[in-house]
Protein backbone atom coordinates (compact mmCIF):
# COMPACT_ATOMS: atom_id res chain seq x y z
CA UNK A 1 0.00 0.00 0.00
CA UNK A 2 2.82 2.40 0.85
CA UNK A 3 4.54 1.65 -2.46
CA UNK A 4 1.31 2.27 -4.36
CA UNK A 5 0.82 5.62 -2.62
CA UNK A 6 4.38 6.64 -3.47
CA UNK A 7 3.78 5.96 -7.16
CA UNK A 8 0.48 7.87 -7.04
CA UNK A 9 2.18 10.90 -5.54
CA UNK A 10 4.99 10.70 -8.10
CA UNK A 11 2.47 10.60 -10.95
CA UNK A 12 0.59 13.60 -9.55
CA UNK A 13 3.83 15.59 -9.25
CA UNK A 14 4.79 14.73 -12.83
CA UNK A 15 1.41 15.89 -14.14
CA UNK A 16 1.56 19.16 -12.22
CA UNK A 17 5.14 19.80 -13.35
CA UNK A 18 4.39 19.19 -17.04
CA UNK A 19 5.03 22.28 -19.22
CA UNK A 20 1.99 24.40 -19.80
CA UNK A 21 2.61 24.38 -23.54
CA UNK A 22 2.20 20.57 -23.74
CA UNK A 23 -1.40 21.25 -24.80
CA UNK A 24 -0.49 23.94 -27.35
CA UNK A 25 -3.00 24.18 -30.17
CA UNK A 26 -3.02 25.39 -33.77
CA UNK A 27 -5.42 28.13 -34.84
CA UNK A 28 -5.92 28.50 -38.59
CA UNK A 29 -6.56 31.77 -40.41
CA UNK A 30 -9.03 32.25 -42.01
CA UNK A 31 -10.57 28.81 -41.36
CA UNK A 32 -10.86 29.24 -37.57
CA UNK A 33 -10.53 33.02 -37.21
CA UNK A 34 -11.23 35.62 -39.92
CA UNK A 35 -8.14 37.79 -39.42
CA UNK A 36 -4.55 37.35 -38.32
CA UNK A 37 -5.04 39.47 -35.18
CA UNK A 38 -8.17 37.54 -34.24
CA UNK A 39 -6.14 34.35 -34.42
CA UNK A 40 -3.44 35.83 -32.17
CA UNK A 41 -6.03 37.15 -29.70
CA UNK A 42 -7.50 33.66 -29.40
CA UNK A 43 -4.10 32.04 -28.90
CA UNK A 44 -2.25 31.38 -25.68
CA UNK A 45 1.54 31.39 -25.34
CA UNK A 46 3.14 28.55 -27.31
CA UNK A 47 0.10 28.15 -29.56
CA UNK A 48 0.60 28.34 -33.33
CA UNK A 49 -1.40 30.64 -35.58
CA UNK A 50 -1.15 29.15 -39.08
CA UNK A 51 -2.05 31.50 -41.92
CA UNK A 52 -3.23 30.22 -45.30
CA UNK A 53 -1.78 31.71 -48.50
CA UNK A 54 -3.33 34.94 -49.74
CA UNK A 55 -3.19 38.72 -49.44
CA UNK A 56 -4.36 40.08 -46.08
CA UNK A 57 -5.34 43.73 -45.67
CA UNK A 58 -7.55 45.96 -43.59
CA UNK A 59 -8.25 46.03 -39.88
CA UNK A 60 -7.02 42.92 -38.09
CA UNK A 61 -4.45 42.16 -40.78
CA UNK A 62 -2.04 45.05 -40.13
CA UNK A 63 -0.55 46.64 -37.01
CA UNK A 64 -0.29 43.06 -35.79
CA UNK A 65 0.75 42.62 -32.17
CA UNK A 66 1.41 39.59 -29.94
CA UNK A 67 0.48 41.39 -26.70
CA UNK A 68 3.44 39.86 -24.91
CA UNK A 69 2.53 36.25 -25.71
CA UNK A 70 5.01 33.66 -27.00
CA UNK A 71 2.85 32.96 -30.03
CA UNK A 72 4.15 31.34 -33.21
CA UNK A 73 2.68 33.17 -36.21
CA UNK A 74 3.57 31.11 -39.28
CA UNK A 75 2.48 31.23 -42.90
CA UNK A 76 1.47 27.90 -44.34
CA UNK A 77 3.30 28.21 -47.66
CA UNK A 78 5.88 30.98 -47.19
CA UNK A 79 6.38 34.69 -47.75
CA UNK A 80 5.96 34.60 -51.52
CA UNK A 81 2.38 33.42 -51.10
CA UNK A 82 1.34 35.15 -47.87
CA UNK A 83 1.22 38.95 -48.07
CA UNK A 84 0.30 41.57 -45.50
CA UNK A 85 -0.72 44.70 -47.41
CA UNK A 86 -0.76 47.64 -45.00
CA UNK A 87 -2.27 50.28 -47.26
CA UNK A 88 0.61 52.82 -46.80
CA UNK A 89 -0.37 54.35 -43.43
CA UNK A 90 0.02 51.39 -41.07
CA UNK A 91 2.75 49.11 -39.77
CA UNK A 92 2.94 45.46 -40.63
CA UNK A 93 3.63 44.40 -37.04
CA UNK A 94 4.43 46.00 -33.68
CA UNK A 95 6.14 43.97 -30.95
CA UNK A 96 6.43 46.16 -27.86
CA UNK A 97 5.31 44.09 -24.89
CA UNK A 98 8.45 42.26 -23.75
CA UNK A 99 7.99 39.28 -26.06
CA UNK A 100 10.69 36.65 -25.62
CA UNK A 101 12.64 34.89 -28.37
CA UNK A 102 10.04 32.11 -28.22
CA UNK A 103 7.63 34.46 -29.98
CA UNK A 104 7.95 33.76 -33.72
CA UNK A 105 6.96 35.69 -36.85
CA UNK A 106 7.75 33.52 -39.89
CA UNK A 107 7.10 33.50 -43.58
CA UNK A 108 5.31 36.74 -44.51
CA UNK A 109 5.72 39.52 -47.04
CA UNK A 110 4.96 42.98 -45.65
CA UNK A 111 4.39 45.75 -48.18
CA UNK A 112 2.92 49.26 -48.40
CA UNK A 113 3.66 49.91 -44.73
CA UNK A 114 4.78 53.10 -43.00
CA UNK A 115 7.19 50.77 -41.13
CA UNK A 116 7.47 47.09 -41.87
CA UNK A 117 8.11 45.80 -38.33
CA UNK A 118 8.84 47.74 -35.13
CA UNK A 119 10.28 46.11 -32.03
CA UNK A 120 10.45 48.00 -28.73
CA UNK A 121 11.49 46.07 -25.61
CA UNK A 122 10.94 42.84 -27.54
CA UNK A 123 13.03 39.89 -28.72
CA UNK A 124 10.55 38.34 -31.14
CA UNK A 125 12.25 36.00 -33.62
CA UNK A 126 11.69 37.01 -37.26
CA UNK A 127 12.51 34.52 -40.00
CA UNK A 128 11.95 33.90 -43.71
CA UNK A 129 10.19 37.21 -44.37
CA UNK A 130 10.24 39.76 -47.17
CA UNK A 131 9.93 43.38 -46.05
CA UNK A 132 9.51 45.38 -49.24
CA UNK A 133 7.94 48.39 -50.93
CA UNK A 134 7.49 50.24 -47.65
CA UNK A 135 7.48 54.00 -47.38
CA UNK A 136 10.17 54.50 -44.72
CA UNK A 137 12.00 51.84 -42.66
CA UNK A 138 11.88 48.08 -43.09
CA UNK A 139 12.62 47.00 -39.49
CA UNK A 140 13.07 49.16 -36.38
CA UNK A 141 14.68 47.88 -33.16
CA UNK A 142 14.04 50.57 -30.56
CA UNK A 143 15.39 50.09 -27.01
CA UNK A 144 16.29 46.80 -25.34
CA UNK A 145 15.55 44.50 -28.26
CA UNK A 146 17.51 41.26 -28.70
CA UNK A 147 15.87 39.57 -31.69
CA UNK A 148 17.24 37.00 -34.10
CA UNK A 149 16.36 38.09 -37.64
CA UNK A 150 17.10 35.22 -40.00
CA UNK A 151 16.76 34.60 -43.76
CA UNK A 152 14.87 37.86 -44.31
CA UNK A 153 15.00 40.24 -47.28
CA UNK A 154 14.56 43.99 -46.71
CA UNK A 155 14.14 45.83 -49.98
CA UNK A 156 12.77 48.97 -51.60
CA UNK A 157 12.75 51.32 -48.59
CA UNK A 158 12.89 55.07 -49.10
CA UNK A 159 14.87 55.44 -45.89
CA UNK A 160 17.26 53.11 -44.07
CA UNK A 161 16.41 49.43 -44.41
CA UNK A 162 16.89 48.77 -40.69
CA UNK A 163 17.23 51.13 -37.74
CA UNK A 164 18.76 49.95 -34.45
CA UNK A 165 18.83 52.06 -31.28
CA UNK A 166 20.05 50.79 -27.89
CA UNK A 167 19.42 47.21 -28.96
CA UNK A 168 21.41 44.08 -29.79
CA UNK A 169 19.97 42.19 -32.74
CA UNK A 170 21.56 39.21 -34.46
CA UNK A 171 21.14 39.19 -38.25
CA UNK A 172 21.79 35.95 -40.11
CA UNK A 173 21.43 35.16 -43.82
CA UNK A 174 19.68 38.48 -44.49
CA UNK A 175 19.69 40.57 -47.65
CA UNK A 176 19.53 44.38 -47.78
CA UNK A 177 18.89 45.59 -51.30
CA UNK A 178 17.64 48.53 -53.34
CA UNK A 179 17.37 50.80 -50.30
CA UNK A 180 18.30 54.41 -49.59
CA UNK A 181 20.39 53.13 -46.67
CA UNK A 182 21.24 49.76 -45.21
CA UNK A 183 21.78 49.86 -41.44
CA UNK A 184 21.47 52.81 -39.10
CA UNK A 185 22.85 51.91 -35.66
CA UNK A 186 23.05 54.12 -32.59
CA UNK A 187 24.02 53.14 -29.05
CA UNK A 188 24.04 49.45 -29.89
CA UNK A 189 26.01 47.40 -27.39
CA UNK A 190 26.78 44.94 -30.17
CA UNK A 191 25.40 43.69 -33.43
CA UNK A 192 26.30 40.48 -35.22
CA UNK A 193 25.90 40.03 -38.98
CA UNK A 194 26.51 36.53 -40.31
CA UNK A 195 26.29 35.73 -44.03
CA UNK A 196 24.31 38.89 -44.81
CA UNK A 197 24.47 40.69 -48.15
CA UNK A 198 24.13 44.36 -49.10
CA UNK A 199 23.32 44.97 -52.78
CA UNK A 200 22.32 48.13 -54.63
CA UNK A 201 22.21 50.11 -51.41
CA UNK A 202 22.39 53.76 -52.39
CA UNK A 203 24.67 56.41 -50.90
CA UNK A 204 25.61 54.80 -47.61
CA UNK A 205 24.63 52.20 -45.09
CA UNK A 206 23.36 54.83 -42.72
CA UNK A 207 21.25 57.54 -44.26
CA UNK A 208 22.02 61.26 -44.07
CA UNK A 209 25.42 60.71 -42.52
CA UNK A 210 27.91 61.90 -45.14
CA UNK A 211 28.87 58.48 -46.42
CA UNK A 212 29.51 56.72 -43.10
CA UNK A 213 28.33 53.18 -43.57
CA UNK A 214 28.11 51.08 -40.46
CA UNK A 215 28.44 53.25 -37.38
CA UNK A 216 27.98 52.25 -33.77
CA UNK A 217 28.76 54.24 -30.67
CA UNK A 218 29.84 51.29 -28.54
CA UNK A 219 31.01 48.16 -30.35
CA UNK A 220 30.28 46.05 -33.39
CA UNK A 221 31.08 42.74 -35.00
CA UNK A 222 30.69 41.62 -38.62
CA UNK A 223 31.07 38.02 -39.71
CA UNK A 224 31.30 36.97 -43.39
CA UNK A 225 28.93 39.66 -44.64
CA UNK A 226 29.94 40.96 -48.06
CA UNK A 227 29.02 44.49 -49.08
CA UNK A 228 28.35 44.75 -52.80
CA UNK A 229 27.29 47.45 -55.24
CA UNK A 230 27.47 50.10 -52.54
CA UNK A 231 28.71 53.60 -53.12
CA UNK A 232 30.41 55.74 -50.50
CA UNK A 233 30.41 53.39 -47.56
CA UNK A 234 32.78 53.05 -44.64
CA UNK A 235 32.85 51.30 -41.29
CA UNK A 236 33.77 53.26 -38.20
CA UNK A 237 33.78 52.85 -34.49
CA UNK A 238 33.84 55.84 -32.20
CA UNK A 239 36.83 55.98 -29.88
CA UNK A 240 35.50 56.25 -26.29
CA UNK A 241 36.22 59.51 -24.49
CA UNK A 242 37.77 57.84 -21.45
Amino acid sequence: MVKKNVWSVALLVAVLAAPQFATATTIRVPADKPTIQAGINAAASHDTVLVSPGTYSGSGNRDITFNGKAVKLISETGAENTIIDCGTSHRGALFDDYESSQALFRGFTIKNASEGIRLDHSSTTITNCIIGENSTVGIVCQTSCFPLIDSTVITGTSSVAMSVTSSNPTLRNCVFQDAAGGLGITNGDSIVLTSCRFTQVRSSLIYANDGVGLYMTVSWRIMSSPIQELSGYSIRERIPDW
